[in-house]
């Protein structure tokens, strides 16, 4: 009887024994399988993310080269900017908005208004030329909710499979068939009137500010200058209220103003130390600006191409061209337009106008010659003032819808031309070339997506914006 339950006791250890070592096994097998797909998922990882940043090349780097290859087109810097103007033009057709997130931490104010000098310190010559026709991945922008003092950020992006080379096919014989008209229109324009590397600045007079175009000039409380786009709408610089970091220290209370009206026999005092008595103020409610803007790290340059805001005023200042004109409404809206290539501006003439920074109602008027280009900035050597950042750039441009066909275009004799802002006046540039630094003033291009851009935050409307120029003043 000791013997038999000895026995038994034995078995029962050497079971628990087995089940012990079993459990253990298992533990260990499970432990070290976890680890594996661990590893293997952050090298999965990994290796997307190193896909993921050397692009071989851009989507729409591969359209201007298929779009230039199909007309058989060598790539010169003309042909390059209107396929990307093609692409830009196919691009915009296919917008929907995909979702907006309110910022988790409140806005900080602790930025300074500066010029964008050091934003491309490190650029070559020819990257700006090289970074305008990389691939346009969405419109992703950043919204300033100034009475709330709070941010969100809103998904703008385009169906990239939809594209049509066809569609940009015809749009850059659309975009040729232009320039042409335009080239031998401002020829002629030229065999009339020589004028060759002229800076010419005027000062407009108190009473001339309330003509138009000068009447469509406002100023920041930041100390920048805008341009009236909309009656509540003000085109200005991104750097005038957002440095690439954080807000700067006004757009915690930023204001947009008028020169006061002054009365007869009553003069407005004009002093250096008192320059807010001298304006009109009005309330903003909301500021845009592209989400490009803002820096990921504080030791990266910021995107100049990306140099442009759009400011909401809570009640309307302003009124169309040919309106009559209110106590509260006297100034005048300027339409916005398409940049055209430098060569197509009339007399290759950028015009500008902003506020003296020091003397508030000494308005400044300038104009001068197109030295450079790429695809998304206009260098020039402007003679600018303090005060002259976020001002808008302005010629005389076709007043042609981009939905116009192209046999329609081929009938008209001479293209009806309208004074419309076509870029943003951004401040003096740093180029590396061969021979070393050379300076520039910069004007901030509006492009296809970019004036779709304004007209979504203008509209709120992406259906709409696809035809930017039809919605806006329709």
């Amino acid at each position: 009887m000791g013997t038999f339950r000895t026995k038994q006791f034995i078995i029962l250890l050497l079971a628990a024994a087995q089940t012990l070592l079993l459990q253990t096994a298992t533990s260990t097998s499970i432990a070290s399988s976890s680890q594996n797909s661990a590893s293997v998922q952050y090298h999965t990882r990994s290796e997307r993310s190193k896909s993921q940043k050397p692009v071989p090349a851009s989507r729409e780097r591969n359209y201007v080269k298929k779009l230039l290859s199909k007309l058989e087109l060598e790539p010169t810097q003309q042909n390059i900017q209107r396929a990307k103007f093609a692409y830009e033009e196919e691009a915009r057709k296919h917008t929907r908005e995909l979702h907006t997130r309110r910022s988790s931490a409140n806005p900080l104010y602790k930025g300074h208004v500066k010029s964008s000098r050091r934003s491309s310190k490190k650029c070559r010559i020819d990257c700006h030329l090289k970074r305008s026709t990389r691939n346009v991945r969405s419109l992703t922008y950043e919204t300033l909710d100034v009475g709330h003092m709070r941010a969100r950020t809103t998904s703008l992006v385009f169906d990239r499979k939809r594209l049509n080379l066809k569609s940009m096919k015809e749009s850059f014989q659309r975009q040729t068939l232009i320039d042409n008209m335009l080239e031998k229109y401002n020829s002629d324009m030229r065999a009339k009137r020589e004028v060759f590397n002229v800076d010419t600045r005027f000062d407009i007079q108190s009473n001339r500010q309330g003509k138009y175009p000068f009447s469509s000039v406002v100023r920041l409380s930041t100390g920048c200058s805008g341009i009236v786009v909309h009656p509540m709408h003000i085109l200005t610089a991104a750097h005038c209220v957002h440095d690439g970091s954080t807000y700067v220290k006004g757009a915690k209370r930023l204001r947009v103003g008028r020169p006061r009206k002054a009365r007869r026999g009553h003069g407005i005092k004009r002093t250096q130390d008192d320059n807010s008595r001298a304006f009109k103020w009005f309330k903003v409610k909301l500021v845009h600006f592209p989400k490009e803007w803002i820096k990921d790290t504080r030791k990266d340059n910021t995107i100049i191409e990306y140099d442009y805001a759009l400011v909401v005023l809570r009640k309307p200042m302003a009124v169309f061209k040919g309106q009559t004109k209110d106590k509260t409404k006297r100034s005048v809206v300027m339409k916005i337009g398409v940049a055209p290539s430098a060569q197509n501006l009339r007399m290759n003439r950028l015009h500008f106008s902003n506020f003296d920074y020091t003397d508030a109602l000494k308005m400044k008027y300038r104009f001068c010659p197109v030295v450079g280009e790429s695809p998304d900035l206009y260098y020039n050597y402007c003679d600018s003032s303090r005060g002259s950042s976020g001002g808008g750039i302005y010629a005389k441009v076709p007043r042609i819808s981009s939905t116009t066909d192209l046999k329609a275009l081929q009938s008209i004799k001479r293209l009806p031309l309208e004074r419309r802002v076509i870029a943003t006046f951004s401040g003096h540039q740093y180029v590396q070339s061969q021979d070393g630094k050379r300076e520039y003033n910069v004007g901030v291009k509006i492009t296809p997506l970019k004036y779709t851009q304004i007209c979504y935050w203008i509209l709120k409307d992406e259906q709409h914006c696809k035809n930017a120029e039809d919605a806006i003043y329709a």
